[in-house]
């Protein structure tokens, strides 16, 4: 229960889900993104084969919007059958709960059957679930045979909670739940007053650059506020409708041949859904294929059509695809780049106009990161590589206050590859590969 004082706010989230979901290591995974003087001990109780028998306990603090002093215990129950008179005790009291779903193959039953009882105890405590803060994550999606996000969303969140995709041994998709089941609460609360009116108009934009998206060519800026605004928490609704409108463009895409457009779709749709591995090897494959050497040359290249043509159940028929060529950039693109590729569809005249569009929007909104791949692929483009290295770093610490090391990983690789005596990338590397 929610308790509220002059200048503390008090607040409690519970993980539930089946047993072995991975809601244990959600806590664990926050708890080594928080700063050490915010967070508590992660208090936990388990049996030798690592499984929580009663709950992990986890205290932060934090500042809440309306500047008193936040103060969160994140919970988690245990999954096992048997110990439902503790997952009621523990669910007693909770301000927003966090399903995590098993996403493997074999496991729909027991995701079922975990999430009525999550029903029925709130029901007992005269809780009304739909009112309740509530998010859906699908776990697990780094391994082989998963279940559809669809056949998730149909037999979990009939109700269209805020969903997201996670694989939590890998780091991601954790920290993006639990700070919008915080936003959730915190909205009942009103202390986001104007988030509804936020989301709404932010959705609205969003189908409509869609809508345009599907009848003819968006410009390059629009086209990265539309990728932006699927990706934007703050709008976020169940994961798998934005996954099948990200798809159906990529069709769209495919079909003009627009390269760079696909690429960045399936960069979105990956980011999104881990579990999208047909989308992954296409990606890789385009990144081979594109950027064969460090060095490129304007030697012809024949896209992958084939792999990002079996994403779809009806894939778009290409015939005979035509090559295209791709200009030198002076070799300041590594091999299998792993986040910015140059944009080809840019002009030279008007890469110094946008160079100042990009950074005229890139300070209203300082982390958007798919403006700031814009940039960097600019300023590579025109030789400018203390820029290009500035704003990698800029990125960087981005990922890393995110909680994103992985990414904040390969880029410190992809800058080491543009300049290997840049000694704050490689103290920042062994940090996070530390």
């Amino acid at each position: 229960m929610v308790r509220i004082t002059k200048k503390e706010l008090y607040i409690k989230v519970v993980y539930y889900g089946p047993g072995l979901s991975g809601k244990t290591t959600n806590l664990e995974v926050i708890h080594k993104q928080l700063p050490e003087e915010k967070r508590g001990d992660l208090t936990s109780i388990a049996t030798e084969t690592d499984r929580t028998i009663f709950f992990d306990c986890l205290p932060f603090e934090a500042i809440s919007p309306d500047g008193r002093l936040l103060k969160l215990q994140l919970f988690t129950i245990p999954g096992q059958v048997y110990y439902k008179s503790t997952r009621q005790l523990i669910l007693r009291g909770a301000d927003g709960v966090v399903f995590v779903a098993d996403s493997q193959k074999g496991k729909e039953e027991e995701n079922r059957e975990s999430f009525e009882d999550l029903c029925e105890i709130l029901e007992a405590y005269r809780v009304d679930v739909s009112q309740m803060p509530l998010v859906f994550q699908y776990n697990k999606r780094d391994l082989p045979h998963l279940i559809e996000v669809d056949k998730l969303e149909a037999s979990l969140n009939q109700s269209k909670r805020p969903s997201f995709c996670a694989s939590a041994i890998n780091r991601l998709g954790i920290m993006e739940t639990m700070q919008r089941v915080l936003r959730l609460v915190m909205s009942r609360l009103r202390l986001y007053p104007n988030e509804a009116e936020e989301k709404l108009l932010l959705e609205r934009r969003r189908r409509e650059l869609y809508q345009k998206a599907l009848k003819e060519d968006l410009s390059t800026a629009e086209w990265v506020e539309f990728i932006g605004l699927n990706l934007d928490p703050r709008r976020r609704g169940p994961v798998g409708d934005t996954l099948r409108n990200l798809k159906i463009l990529l069709r769209n895409e495919l079909k003009k041949e627009n390269h760079p457009r696909v690429m960045e779709l399936c960069e979105a749709i990956v980011g999104l859904d881990p579990g999208e591995h047909a989308i992954q090897q296409a990606l890789r494959n385009f990144r081979e294929k594109l950027y064969p050497t460090s060095v490129r040359t304007g030697s012809s290249i024949t896209p992958p059509q084939k792999e990002i043509s079996s994403l779809s159940s009806s894939p778009p028929k290409i015939n005979s695809p035509q090559k295209e060529s791709y200009p030198s950039n002076s070799g300041f693109v590594p091999a299998s780049p792993p986040a910015f590729e140059p944009d080809p569809s840019l002009s030279k005249a008007s890469q110094e106009n946008g160079i100042q569009k990009i950074k005229k929007e890139i300070s209203q909104n300082p982390e958007n990161l798919l403006l700031r791949k814009k940039l960097i692929n600019l300023y590579l483009k025109q030789k400018k590589i203390a820029q290009a290295e500035e704003e990698l770093m800029k990125t960087i610490h981005i990922h890393i206050k995110r909680g994103n090391e992985n990414l904040a990983i390969r880029c410190c690789e992809y800058l080491l590859k543009i300049n290997p005596q840049n000694k704050q990338a490689q103290t920042l590397l062994h940090r996070l590969q530390g």
